[in-house]
């Protein structure tokens, strides 16, 4: 296939064939034997397969490329261990890391929310996630 791309959802089908084929194979036996009527082993069969479309979205993360290296950083969610201004440190997970403010003129109060926004070597630029969060706001309404 010439346009085809493997993506999470595919894998996931792929995975899926053998459970499939073998529900399908135990069915048609069923009404062979006369155990199970053709309406109800269609049913069944339907239902099987709607049973693990209906799972996909579950565990579709299973099934995705892992994220790895410096790019699995940009857009990760992290506190700001101190005040940056525009410099200072920021907890992400359980990693303390040098933080840059992506607006310098803007700092940042500790313990607001930010989100990675870029990695300069061992430093990531932030910024906060709600305009609101800055220090410069904050004093302007006590």
């Amino acid at each position: 296939m010439a346009g085809w791309k493997r993506t999470p959802f595919w894998t996931y089908l792929i995975f899926q064939l053998p459970d499939v084929l073998l529900a399908g194979v135990i069915l048609l036996l069923l009404y062979r034997w006369g155990v199970l009527p053709l309406a109800w082993a269609i049913g069944l069969f339907v239902a099987w397969t709607a049973k693990d479309l209906a799972f996909y979205p579950l565990v579709k993360d299973a099934f995705a490329p892992a994220r790895t290296g410096p790019e699995s950083l940009i857009g990760a969610r992290a506190v700001a261990h101190d005040r940056l201004s525009p410099a200072g440190l920021v907890r992400l997970g359980a990693e303390l890391w040098r933080g840059e403010a992506l607006h310098p003129d803007q700092p940042i109060a500790a313990g607001c929310g930010v989100v990675v926004r870029a990695r300069r070597g061992l430093t990531l630029v932030v910024e906060a996630e709600a305009p609101a969060a800055t220090d410069g706001e904050a004093a302007g309404r006590n």
